[in-house]
Parts: C-alpha cells; structure tokens; sequence
C-alpha cells in the first residue's frame, strides 16, 4: 500500500473506527510469557511508551522495501515511513527522528536504567576503559587492553550519541538479551548486551 493509504488505516487504529471494541482490545493487548514477564507484543504489534508516549509499532521488510509504522493512539498521532530498500534500518532512523521532533523529545533520553548504563559504559569506551564490576568474567576477559583501545578509536571519532533507544529484549539461557539502536551524528549503530540475573554483563557487543 502507499503512505497515504497505511495513515488512512492508522487513522482508522486511533478512531477504533473499523472493527469491534473487543477485536481492538485483543489486537493491542500484549502477550505475556507464563510467568508473567512482558514481551511488549500483541497480535502483530509492538508496544512501547516513547518519554511518555504510548506508541503501537511495526515493521515491513520485503524484497527492495522496508518500512516502519507508528502509530500513537493517546495523541491522535501517526508516522508511516516506506523506503526502496533492502535489509536497511533507514525506515525506522527516519521514523524515529519524526518522532523526536514531533513531541519535542529531547534525542538522547538516560530516564530509562537501561539505556542510562549503555551511554554511560559506551563514553568510558571512548575514552579506552570500561568499568569491570559491571561486567561478569567472561565479559571481562574479552575487554583486553588491545580491544579497549580498539573500541577508543572507532567511537572517541563519532562524538557523544545523539539517541539510543532499546529495541528489542529477550530471555536467552537465563541471561536478558537487549538490542539498542545508538544514533550518532555519522551513522547508527546496533547494540547487544546480555544481562545475568545479579545484573553483571555477560555481553556487550556493538555492530556497524
């Protein structure tokens, strides 16, 4: 579908104007694992609070597409992005900033705990150090003077982050696996971390 057509149906999401107020309910409803942990996702959707901000969101991706929609229903607002493009993260970078702009979010939001220890472990990385005791042995093992001062050069260049926002998590092998999109002025990037139940580190993996 084109653009216009896709806000005609987020349209239709905000006003609930389409199907039944139940058939809503169980499409914004998240499912839960069985003992209780969230999964942030619906039927088809992805749900989030953006500074406040209740958002329903998903992607498209096929063959030379790629998209994002966002639709917030608490604001009467909506952001639909499509792009010609294959396997890119373009969709949801130019969803995002719309988004900032459109709420006057400040880009680079630290209220959530998680993201607050990203940026903060990722500007003693700039500067070819890490805190340790956040990080289990495994983790501590692989941040080697080498690789330490590895990380210095590929980050100190990009300045501080513009945004980052946690995108996914999940559970792996006990441990809480978190993928973040970290903006910078040049480009974004993607960080993963894997956190063990006492909260130490397990991981800490950043990807062009």
């Amino acid at each position: 579908m084109t653009a216009h057509d896709l806000a005609l149906w987020d349209i239709s999401l905000i006003d609930r104007s389409l199907l039944s107020p139940a058939s809503y309910d169980a499409l914004e409803t998240e499912v839960k694992l069985n003992n209780g942990t969230s999964t942030h996702y619906a039927l088809g959707l992805t749900l989030a609070t953006l500074s406040g901000h209740r958002v329903i969101e998903h992607g498209g991706e096929e063959t030379g597409f790629v998209s994002d929609n966002m639709v917030f229903p608490d604001d009467h607002a909506a952001i639909a992005v499509l792009t010609n493009q294959d396997a890119s993260r373009a969709a949801s970078i130019i969803a995002k900033r719309i988004t900032l702009i459109a709420f006057g979010i400040s880009p680079l939001d630290t209220s959530d705990p998680h993201t607050a220890r990203v940026v903060a472990l990722l500007g003693t990385l700039a500067h070819g150090h890490i805190d340790m005791a956040q990080l289990n042995a495994n983790a501590q093992s692989y941040f080697t003077p080498a690789v330490l001062a590895d990380y210095a050069s590929s980050l100190a260049p990009l300045g501080p982050p513009l945004s980052a926002r946690e995108r996914a998590h999940d559970d792996r092998g006990g441990m809480v696996e978190r993928v973040f999109d970290v903006t910078y002025a040049a480009r974004t990037v993607t960080l993963s971390t894997y956190e063990l139940p006492d909260g130490r580190l397990g991981q800490f993996l950043i990807v062009p």
